[in-house]
């Protein structure tokens, strides 16, 4: 009957059997055990409220003590926890304890409240539970950097009676847990599978009464389920379907392992992204981008394409690539020959890769491309290498997890640390003379460094070496109005240095 409620397909005789659940009026009796379910909060929080009030004795709060960082909303039982002697109540944690005396969801009945100790019995349970406060830890999961193994950290506590009222639940929060007795009311039922949620909470249809009948379309299912359930109806598991599913998971592996469009794609952004800004950029340690990206669409991009296609020639619809030995021949060569050109085109180039700008946000974007792209031609390189003796499932996987693990992502360059490539420009001297001036302009005014003059603008300076304002106008970024603003003192700047027996070496040589 649940299958059918589950699978939206109710026929007439199992909705009128379900339907002789129905039983107007009912009120069970203070010691059956029964537990009223409904769709809403204030539904629940007001019959438990009411029931409480309606029990004669002392009223007791219980309120939790909370440690370190246990957020509000992560509370797993009351805060304030408001019982009397006869309160229904609900078990909110399995005992811990050697003799398992409770579990999560078991109802039962407070005999008496004495100190730190609350006594409860539960129906057909003739010995009665003595309940202590329990403590619940908020864990914080973080990775060893060097063992590579996940830590647990206690970051807070939650200490509480594991109880809470009883009378009612709402149905989401019944999830995951089973009574022997409900009074399941879903006549406001909103959700996709709520009714069958609360129906396959209990564990009998005899222990099931509705306070409302349940009609046909009041059992609303989630399309996605319908599709699923009919998928698994019409293809039903096997022998040969495993192994059919096997073989197409580690052939699209093996594809995956040698496809290189998202490494093209990052690889061609940032080089798109340092071209349009190349008036603001220095870039050092690759001579040419556009070299780097032809070279690397010749020797690996083309190339893994025709490979690809050369495996799905070799592929067979009965055979696992890791146990066909033509497929194994060509994954090591294929992992040998692209491991090679991985050395020569990124080793040398994208991973010396440094870039200086005085924009922030540029800055920012250019760095994070950078970082994308190392980490895609680290973990890409893991999967090839992981051929090296054959293709294996759980090899490669293993190896892209642990590319994903070790990767650590570089700092953005600040344009203001020390320029370790100051030597590429032809008067590196001059350049440092500039950039401090620059800073000390900068740090005068209260603007950033950029907003002096753009790092490309002092490296045009000290290529062209201007010897006076006419000169110094030409420089593309130097407009009448900076040129009247600094350009007596950089003109200066630039003298002193050509009469610097260093520069006039420098000349020479």
């Amino acid at each position: 009957m649940l299958n059918q409620v589950r699978d939206n397909r109710m026929d007439a005789t199992a909705m009128a059997e379900l339907n002789q659940r129905y039983m107007a009026n009912f009120t069970p009796e203070e010691d059956q055990g029964y537990i009223t379910m409904t769709t809403h909060n204030h539904s629940a929080d007001t019959i438990n409220r009411t029931r409480l009030d309606a029990l004669a004795g002392e009223e007791y709060r219980f309120d939790a003590g909370v440690s370190g960082e246990f957020p509000d909303h992560a509370f797993p039982a009351p805060e304030t926890l408001i019982l009397k002697k006869g309160a229904q109540v609900m078990f909110l944690r399995n005992d811990a304890s050697p003799e398992k005396r409770y579990y999560n969801g078991k109802i039962g009945k407070i005999t008496r409240i004495s100190g730190e100790r609350i006594h409860v019995t539960c129906p057909d349970d003739p010995d009665e539970i003595q309940v202590e406060p329990v403590v619940w830890d908020n864990i914080k999961y973080t990775l060893n950097p060097e063992t590579m193994e996940i830590r647990e950290e206690i970051i807070g506590r939650f200490q509480q009676f594991p109880l809470k009222p009883a009378w009612a639940i709402t149905i989401h929060k019944s999830q995951g847990l089973t009574f022997d007795k409900a009074l399941i009311d879903v006549k406001s039922a909103f959700a996709h599978g709520q009714v069958y949620v609360a129906l396959s909470r209990c564990k009998t249809l005899e222990g099931l009464v509705l306070s409302s009948p349940i009609p046909s379309q009041g059992i609303e299912t989630d399309g996605a389920v319908l599709n699923f359930v009919e998928t698994a109806r019409q293809t039903p598991p096997s022998e040969s379907r495993l192994e059919e599913a096997k073989i197409n998971f580690q052939q699209q592996l093996l594809l995956t392992c040698f496809d290189f469009q998202l490494l093209q794609n990052r690889l061609t952004y940032l080089t798109r992204l340092l071209k349009e800004n190349a008036n603001l950029v220095r870039i050092f340690g690759v001579p040419g981008m556009d070299g780097l990206i032809e070279t690397a669409r010749d020797q690996i991009f083309s190339v893994s394409e025709k490979f690809r296609q050369q495996l799905r020639g070799l592929f067979g619809a009965q055979t696992l690539p890791e146990s066909d030995a033509h497929i194994q021949e060509r994954a090591r060569k294929a992992s040998q020959w692209f491991r090679d050109k991985f050395s020569l085109v990124f080793k040398e180039s994208v991973q010396k890769l440094r870039v200086e700008t005085d924009n922030k946000e540029l800055g920012k974007r250019i760095s994070n491309a950078l970082n994308l792209l190392n980490r895609e031609i680290a973990v890409k390189l893991a999967g090839i290498m992981s051929c090296e003796n054959g293709f294996s499932p759980s090899r490669y996987l293993r190896s892209l997890s642990r590319a994903e693990i070790d990767f650590t992502p570089g700092k953005e360059k600040k344009s203001r640390e020390p320029a370790s490539s100051e030597s590429d420009i032809e008067h590196g001297e001059l350049f440092r003379q500039l950039k401090n001036w620059r800073s000390q302009k900068a740090g005068e005014k209260s603007l950033a460094h950029f907003q002096i003059l753009h790092q490309q603008v002092l490296v045009r300076i000290s290529i062209s070496l201007p010897d006076n304002p006419a000169d110094l106008k030409k420089i593309k970024g130097m407009g009448p109005k900076t040129v009247e603003k600094y350009g007596d003192e950089l003109l200066e700047m630039v003298r002193a240095y050509l009469r610097h027996p260093a520069a006039k070496k420098e000349i020479d040589d």
